[in-house]
């Protein structure tokens, strides 16, 4: 009974799976698992760099004196035009950007990652601007809102950064005619953070974080699985090389 227990060890071949066999299976599993992950990694590149953004921009009363409402009120008095390129995308008073634009409804989706430049002026109307005004200042800022989908109608997260950081309009001591011009560049990235999205949805505009979500980068998936690959080749390499030594077998 020892000796059967023992017959592999002991002079004869064991004819079932041996060592360099496990090598090159093992090896072979570890490329095949490897090119599936690199698939499913690429779909989901492939998902996100044909991602389409939708932006809605709005304008946010921060401080000011008088209040909204009140004789001598800036944020319902200045008109406000927003353009990029030849496309009008608002033109109005301050407080009509209270309810937010879709930016997009006017030139279409926008490549993630690729900037949308748009060029504002703030003015103040001459004749329609009495002594009322005399001594009142406002703060107001840009708020922009974005919505990623798949081709698929399939949301995914996204983060926005805008150029300046610093969106705030600080007006005060103005005279009546007076301009104030400037550029916004805004940049939506899709990211594989979650977003957490409101329940209450903001009337003519996306679903929208009240503060910008921090992202993080996409995930890096071909290099993990090109580790995986070049371990398995070489597996299956060593595998075949033991296959080739045959073993001097002795007797005892």
């Amino acid at each position: 009974m020892f000796q059967k227990l023992l017959k592999p060890y002991t002079g004869q071949k064991y004819k079932g799976i041996n060592g360099p066999s496990v090598l090159i299976i093992t090896g072979v599993l570890l490329v095949l698992l490897s090119m599936a992950v690199t698939y499913l990694g690429l779909g989901y590149t492939y998902a996100v760099e044909r991602a389409s953004v939708s932006l809605g921009l709005g304008q946010q009363w921060v401080a000011g004196n008088p209040e909204p409402g009140q004789p001598g009120d800036l944020f319902n008095q200045l008109k406000l035009t927003v353009k990029t390129g030849d496309t009008v995308l608002y033109d109005g008073k301050l407080s009509g950007l209270e309810e937010p634009v879709d930016v997009t409804d006017l030139i279409g989706p926008i490549t993630p990652g690729q900037p949308l430049s748009m060029d504002y002026e703030v003015y103040l109307p001459g004749r329609e601007t009495g002594n009322e005004f005399q001594g009142s200042y406002l703060v107001t800022k840009f708020i922009v809102y974005a919505k990623c989908m798949t081709e698929e109608d399939e949301e995914i997260p996204c983060t926005i950064s805008t150029e300046p950081e610093d969106i705030l309009f600080d007006l005060g001591n103005l005279n009546p005619g007076d301009r104030y011009r400037g550029e916004l560049k805004v940049t939506v990235k899709v990211s594989d953070e979650y977003i957490e999205i409101p329940d209450e949805e903001i009337p003519g505009g996306p679903k929208i974080p009240d503060e910008e979500i921090p992202g993080g980068p996409l995930p890096k998936t071909g290099e993990g699985s090109s580790h995986f690959t070049a371990i398995g080749f070489a597996m299956v390499v060593m595998g075949f090389i033991l296959k080739g030594i045959k073993p001097r077998y002795g007797s005892v």
